[in-house]
């Protein structure tokens, strides 16, 4: 009955070994890396999703602008199950469908603009400019 979220290796990036269905959603094993040059979805990494932060890891704001991201691009509402003080966080994606997630997880990475958070930008291709 339960799913395991982690395990295995770091190489093989399956979606379905970084995400497991919860009754509410689906929860998400995710990394957070702080201070980056911009907020984005970088993809999937091994056994979690990697997102990079612009936001400084002070007062719980890179937590807070990840919840932010995630929502945003799944289109959902997304809780912090765990990983306050750390860099792995377990997200619960409310009412999200597994399939459609696997599908985002797929594809391109997702950026967030700075001057305009609702906009977001997926290139096909890994360099930028």
């Amino acid at each position: 009955m339960s799913a395991d979220a982690g395990g295995g290796g770091r190489s093989g990036g399956s979606p379905d070994r970084l995400m497991r269905d919860h009754p509410q959603g689906v929860i998400l094993t995710v990394m957070v890396t702080p201070r980056a040059v911009r907020s984005e979805v970088a993809g999937p990494h091994g056994t979690y999703l990697r997102v990079r932060i612009a936001a400084p890891d002070v007062g719980g704001r890179a937590n807070q602008a990840a919840v932010r991201l995630l929502s945003r691009t799944f289109g959902c509402r997304v809780d912090m199950l765990s990983g306050a003080k750390s860099r792995i966080k377990r997200m619960l994606l409310r009412g999200a469908d597994p399939d459609a997630v696997a599908a985002v997880l797929q594809g391109a990475p997702i950026t967030c603009e700075r001057g305009n958070p609702a906009t977001f930008t997926a290139s096909s291709d890994a360099g930028g400019g």
